[in-house]
C-alpha cells in the first residue's frame, strides 16, 4: 500500500513523504508483520508543481504555442493556437504536420531555407503567414521557432513556436498608410490649385491623385444636375 502525507518540520516548513506498506508473510502465507518504508519526495513535489504551473501559463498563454517532433509533425499546439488557426482538439492536431499551417506560398521556403536554419543555428524569428484550416484565410503573424534540446546530450529532440497574431498591428498600419495617402491627395490637390487658375485642370488633377491613391484604372467627376 502506498500513500502520501505532509509532514512539519519544527519551523513549520513542509515536508511531502511517501510511505509504502509491505506485508511480511509467513512459510504458509498468513501475514506476520508490516515493513513501513517512508521517504521525501518534496523534491519531485516541488518539481511537478513547477511543471503544472508551466502548462498553466502556456494553455493561458493568448499566443499560438506549439511542439513537434524533428519530423516537424506537431505534438502539441495550446487553446489559444488552435482558436488562431481553427483546429479543435488533439485528435486534429496529430493528423497535420507543420507545412499544413501555411499558405501553399510560402511552404517552399519551410523545406528549403527555414528548416536548415532551425535546425543548425537554432532559431528563426521573422514575420510569416499562417493559414486558417477552416477558411483558408492567411493569418499575418510573427513566427519564432526555436530547437529544443537535450539537457544531457544537446541532440535535437524537438521544434517548438511561440507565434503571435499581428492581425490587428497590420491593420492599424494599413489604416495610418491609407490616411496618409488620403492627406497627400489633399496637399498635392491645394499646391495645384495655388498654382493654376484652370479650374478643368485642376479637376483633371484632382482625379488623377484620387486614382493613384485608390489604385484604380479610371476616375472621374460626374456633374449632378438639378431636377
Amino acid at each position: 500500500m502506498r500513500t502520501e502525507a505532509i509532514r512539519y518540520r519544527k519551523d513549520g516548513t513542509p515536508v511531502y513523504v511517501e510511505g509504502t506498506t509491505v506485508a511480511l508473510r509467513g512459510e504458509r502465507g498468513e501475514v506476520t508483520g508490516y515493513v513501513g518504508i517512508t521517504r521525501d519526495v518534496t523534491e519531485r513535489k516541488r518539481f511537478e508543481a513547477e511543471q503544472q504551473r508551466l502548462v498553466d501559463i502556456v494553455q493561458k498563454s493568448s499566443d499560438f504555442i506549439g511542439i513537434a517532433d524533428r519530423d516537424w509533425r506537431p505534438l502539441f499546439v495550446n487553446e489559444a493556437g488552435q482558436k488562431l488557426v481553427g483546429l479543435h482538439g488533439i485528435e486534429e492536431i496529430r493528423r497535420t504536420l507543420v507545412p499544413d499551417y501555411l499558405m501553399p506560398e510560402d511552404r517552399a521556403f519551410l523545406r528549403d531555407e527555414l528548416i536548415t536554419t532551425v535546425m543548425e543555428e537554432g532559431r528563426w524569428t521573422g514575420e510569416f503567414t499562417l493559414r486558417h484550416f477552416e477558411t483558408g484565410e492567411p493569418i499575418p503573424v510573427i513566427w519564432d521557432v526555436f530547437r529544443i534540446d537535450d539537457s544531457q546530450t544537446g541532440e535535437p529532440i524537438n521544434i517548438a513556436t511561440v507565434t503571435r497574431d499581428i492581425t490587428e498591428r497590420k491593420r492599424a498600419e494599413e489604416e495610418i498608410g491609407t490616411r496618409a495617402r488620403q492627406q497627400a491627395v489633399v496637399a498635392e490637390v491645394g499646391l495645384a490649385a495655388l498654382a493654376s487658375g484652370d479650374l478643368q485642370l485642376l479637376m483633371d488633377e484632382a482625379v488623377s491623385c484620387i486614382a493613384r491613391t485608390l489604385d484604380l484604372d479610371h476616375a472621374k467627376i460626374v456633374e449632378l444636375l438639378p431636377g
